[in-house]
């Protein structure tokens, strides 16, 4: 079987990742896996090739839309299976494809400007993804005659399992991994929450890693606030870093406001970390419907508190729950049922017959809005625009 994942552009982040263990899946089986970019190459793409990542790009680093679209459809036909990741590319071609190849689309996020967009030649697609229950909700309430959604959740690599972890006397140590952005991730919590940690007679070890518009902001609240304990903002970091941060934290925190589904908390559930988590549905989906009713906090300071003090103070509920936060990513979000997930969904695809027919390349209809790109006074004004 040889299967495409397309993206718009490599860049550093979960989409990346969730390409590479999907290609581990399948090639492991003996399946042909490229992660294709279509836009652009990105700021990842030439560190994933010398990885040895299977990545290609068909964009040729070209600035005309239409070009770019005859690059991706050229590329494409040669695949049994496209998957795409939100690549604009690949939307707009749908409709030329062949009717045999099994096409599905994967929405990773919650917001209504990814529903509407992937909206687009919807019908042409086997099956519309969520990677979580409350993606595929968005979906429906904006898509509502949709019927071919199908839920699949992302998976990660295992990170190392410490059986044996014991807290540091009088000390709590708390991680953060992620993009340091206060209006979805809610960063500016953490020098609150350290505070009134340290109020409960803790000293407080945070690690920080990570980058965003707000990392300076996020400095100067930790400066003007003084907590006591030690705070450590190290900027992105690879998978071995993040590694050696999940073996240092008691808690991993992650506050966002929404999320699709976070790849740090499923990262360190793999590793037996325990996630305190903000109260919204995808947090919920990731630990469980059981162990929600303890990690899942009130979204405040003091409930975080709560949460973090009552598995500190009680060793044996801590060593309980990292085993079944483990346990949990092992059943749900390993390479293993991330893989077989998307395997048996293809093999459904395979089964089904579309219902419409395929058209040529030089029939398929833009938005206005990119019809425009495709004009020689757009692409004119683009060169005009390079040049000064």
């Amino acid at each position: 079987m040889r299967i495409a994942y397309c993206i718009g552009a490599l860049n550093l982040g979960g989409i990346g990742t969730v390409a590479k263990n999907l290609s581990d899946y399948f090639e492991a089986k003996g399946d042909s896996f490229h992660i294709i970019t279509t836009h652009h190459k990105g700021n990842n793409f030439e560190n994933a090739l010398l990885n040895g990542w299977k990545v290609k790009d068909v964009s040729n680093n070209e600035h005309s839309l239409k070009k770019r679209l005859i690059n991706t459809y050229d590329a494409l036909l040669e695949y049994d299976v496209l998957i795409n990741n939100h690549s604009d590319e690949v939307r707009f071609i749908l409709p030329a494809l062949p009717e045999k190849q099994v096409k599905i689309s994967v929405q990773h996020n919650t917001t209504i400007a990814s529903s509407k967009s992937l909206a687009y030649n919807a019908q042409y697609l086997n099956y519309w993804a969520g990677v979580s229950p409350s993606v595929i909700e968005v979906v429906k309430n904006y898509n509502p005659t949709i019927n071919n959604l199908a839920l699949l959740p992302n998976g990660v690599q295992e990170f190392s399992f410490q059986k044996i972890k014991k807290f540091k006397k009088g000390t709590i140590r708390l991680g953060y991994v992620g993009r340091l952005d206060q209006k979805q991730k809610n960063i500016f919590l953490l020098p609150k929450l350290m505070l009134e940690l340290e109020k409960a007679n803790y000293r407080v070890e945070l690690y920080i890693a990570g980058d965003g518009e707000h990392k300076n902001k996020l400095k100067e609240k930790f400066n003007k606030m003084s907590p006591k304990g030690k705070v450590t903002i190290m900027g992105r970091i690879d998978s071995k870093e993040i590694d050696l941060l999940f073996q240092k934290c008691d808690f991993l925190l992650n506050p966002s406001f929404w999320e699709g589904l976070p790849m740090v908390v499923l990262e360190a559930m793999s590793s037996g970390l325990i996630p305190i988590l903000s109260n919204i549905g995808p947090h919920k989906y990731a630990v469980g419907e059981e162990l929600s009713k303890t990690l899942i906090t009130e979204s405040n300071i003091a409930s975080y508190v709560a949460v973090i003090l009552k598995m500190r103070k009680n060793e044996n509920l801590f060593i309980n729950y990292r085993g079944q936060i483990r346990k949990q990513w092992e059943n749900n979000f390993s390479i293993q049922a991330f893989g077989y997930n998307y395997e048996h969904l293809i093999e459904r695809a395979k089964l089904e017959k579309s219902s419409n027919k395929q058209i040529g390349l030089d029939d398929i209809k833009l938005p206005f809005k990119e019809l425009i790109k495709t004009t020689y006074i757009y692409m004119f004004l683009q060169k005009m625009y390079r040049k000064v």
